[in-house]
């Protein structure tokens, strides 16, 4: 049985002229896979592409497209702040319930993660005996007439009743979202906030997390792998605490480097954690 299952777009992501492979199921996939899972993805590309040589130990199953789902990111950093702008250049094909391998409905972790709202809705009905992770930025995104990544009004009423744990980052939502509605649909609401930490709603009742001080590289993914490390965790404790000092570790360690490289291990999490006293 697969232990984590995630489902989205693996992304190519250009920064500064340089080709990264990307998406919340790949850096999803490279956490779980660093902290001793068995990881699969289903996604959706060319028939000939070439998965990523990092996710060699995932399962891939994958949803024939002429495309694959290609990022402009752009980033900008003004004193601490890190502020990105998204260009969308080509899109995958959605992902309907029926391309779902049978085998993988029973896997033990869910995480959707769609970026340009590539995840047909009825998928989040499909996992009812298994813990769901909804990553909600393709759901809360619309592309403008040049590809640009735009905020817009979700009520994530539908979604939402059907998990367990939802993230996303503060960047991606509109200011007329209620965030207190949503924490009461969805039992644990993470709000990632990048270098000031995360809120999290357990049951609708908030507490914050701070990061963890890191010298940054490539932010990219680390939103994806906060989420990957508590469902990881939260699964293991059942402890939203642990499972939030778990992910802020992983997610700080892991904007070290380009493309995932240093997502860290369970050693080197629990050295850290020794080193901070968390």
């Amino acid at each position: 049985m697969i232990d984590y299952f995630a489902i989205g777009h693996i992304t190519e992501d250009v920064i500064d002229q340089v080709s990264l492979p990307g998406g919340t199921v790949f850096y999803g996939a490279l956490t779980a896979s660093q902290l001793g899972l068995t990881s699969a993805i289903l996604t959706s590309c060319p028939r000939g592409y070439l998965p990523p040589d990092k996710l060699s130990s995932t399962e891939i199953a994958i949803v024939e497209s002429e495309q694959i789902t290609r990022f402009q990111n752009t980033y900008e950093f003004v004193g601490s702040e890190t502020y990105r702008t998204q260009t969308v250049k080509s899109v995958a094909g959605k992902i309907q319930g029926n391309d779902v391998p049978e085998d993988w409905l029973e896997s033990k972790l869910i995480h959707l993660g769609p970026l340009v709202g590539e995840i047909d809705d009825e998928v989040v009905k499909l996992f009812p005996d298994s813990l769901v992770a909804l990553s909600l930025q393709g759901w809360l995104r619309q592309l403008d007439s040049n590809g640009v990544v735009r905020n817009k009004v979700w009520s994530g009423t539908e979604i939402l009743l059907h998990a367990d744990l939802g993230f996303c980052s503060i960047e991606d939502l509109s200011p007329d979202v209620d965030i207190e509605e949503w924490a009461n649909l969805v039992p644990l609401l993470v709000i990632t906030d990048g270098r000031r930490g995360a809120m999290i709603y357990e049951k609708g009742v908030p507490f914050k997390i701070a990061p963890i001080s890191v010298e940054e590289v490539d932010p990219t993914g680390a939103g994806d792998v906060f989420a990957a490390a508590f469902l990881i965790r939260y699964s293991e404790t059942m402890d939203s605490m642990e499972s939030a000092i778990y992910a802020s570790i992983a997610a700080g360690l892991s904007v070290s480097s380009l493309g995932g490289d240093s997502i860290p291990d369970r050693d080197y999490i629990c050295e850290i954690r020794k080193k901070l006293n968390l």
